[in-house]
């Protein structure tokens, strides 16, 4: 049963953007600079950092699908509180520790505080409008996010000139202080459970996720989330380790990534304005991922500034278009089982993450190595040939439903 004195939706749903805003500068405080860190402070090299960053991003799926349950009965309030501890936690080992264990601890926990934000975010927007209009507030959680994280990345390119430590202690204590800005928005929020798209018995249901995860679109859709976020966290986790290595200046990274985090903000507002966006949006995403293949070959074959901006363009329309068909497809695979259907979507995408992360760590190559950088750049046009035929794939279904 619903608490009777609640505030307004609209005011719940633009306290939830806030609070979003917020925790993402947070992150990007530090983030970008994790596999940086991990190498000069840490001493690990390059293909150690991939197993790690792999590892912990696959444990992503499990904690994602926790964060899933525990929404059916703990308070929204209780989930989130939890992950800005873990994230905290995190960016402060990472920040005061010398150890490698330490470190690789950090990124653990830091990963499974992530999980379980980030998921429930998206499905909070979800449950205060199941309707149609589910791809525009989508968008423009997506943009919000985006925004806070080009704040946090244009802080941090300021801060690392001074020392790389301080942004990692900047965002851990940042994160436990957001706890009291959920409080308005979440506070008189129920386990989803409690809503009335809540599954009636756990036995039917397990039936019918099984029967989800077979059909031809759930597949398709497992092939597009796991090319291009492979490909996309390999920009995530080796940019810093690039520019440091090939452009000689770490302060890039923050530059990049506020560069990447504008224009999805900015590109992420203007999808949510757009009324017929669901009917377009799986077009546009191929073409997208065809720009970002291009992207990742100009980019590690002539190294220059302009490549890279041409790269830094085509990876941040290609990131803000994929977020939305993603979320919006995965979303409507099983209707009044958000929470749960953006899990799926987290823990896949995860899933690409973990695979980019080894990857990357195996194809890097610093400039003394023998090895040409356009290894790394092709195996990133081979992931994303995977996407590609995942919306082909995607398309195939929706064709036959029209016939």
């Amino acid at each position: 049963m619903r608490p009777t004195n609640r505030l307004p939706a609209a005011t719940r749903f633009h306290l939830l953007l806030a609070g979003a805003f917020f925790l993402e500068i947070s992150g990007y405080l530090a983030f970008p600079y994790l596999s940086l860190q991990l190498r000069e402070r840490f001493g690990i090299a390059p293909t150690d950092i991939g197993r790690i960053l792999m590892v912990a991003i696959w444990i992503r799926p499990l904690a994602a699908l926790a964060g899933g349950l525990l929404s059916t009965r703990l308070r929204p309030l209780t989930i989130f509180a939890f992950a800005c501890l873990a994230e905290g936690a995190c960016f402060l080992l990472l920040g005061m520790s010398r150890g490698a264990s330490w470190a690789i601890f950090a990124v653990l926990i830091g990963n499974v505080g992530f999980s379980i934000w980030k998921p429930n975010i998206f499905a909070l927007a979800y449950r205060e409008d199941d309707t149609g209009s589910s791809a525009t507030r989508i968008a423009l959680l997506n943009g919000i996010l985006n925004a806070g994280a080009a704040f946090g990345s244009l802080i941090s390119a300021a801060m690392i000139r001074f020392n790389i430590s301080t942004v990692f202690l900047a965002s851990g204590i940042l994160y436990p202080l957001l706890i009291p800005l959920f409080v308005p928005s979440l506070s008189m929020e129920g386990p989803a459970a409690e809503e009335s798209d809540a599954p009636p018995r756990a036995s039917s249901f397990r039936g019918q996720f099984l029967s989800l995860l077979l059909q031809w679109r759930t597949l398709a859709l497992i092939l597009i989330t796991v090319g291009f976020w492979a490909s996309y966290n390999q920009f995530n986790c080796f940019f810093s380790l690039f520019a440091n290595d090939w452009l000689r200046d770490p302060s890039w990274t923050g530059t990049a990534f506020a560069c990447v985090t504008v224009i999805v903000a900015l590109s992420s507002m203007a999808l949510a304005r757009w009324r017929t966006l669901s009917s377009r949006i799986m077009e546009l995403a191929a073409v997208a991922l065809i720009a970002l293949a291009i992207g990742w070959i100009f980019m590690t074959t002539s190294r220059s500034v302009s490549a890279v901006l041409v790269f830094l363009v085509s990876i941040s329309v290609c990131e803000t278009l994929l977020s939305v068909f993603l979320a919006d497809s995965w979303g409507g695979l099983a209707r009044g089982k958000k929470h749960l259907m953006q899990s799926l979507n987290f823990s896949v995408r995860s899933f690409g993450m973990g695979i980019g992360g080894l990857l990357g760590g195996w194809t890097y190559v610093a400039p003394e190595q023998t090895a040409p950088l356009s290894r790394w750049g092709m195996q990133n046009v081979a992931l994303l040939a995977i996407a590609m035929i995942g919306v082909l794939l995607f398309k195939v279904p929706s064709s036959e439903a029209k016939s």
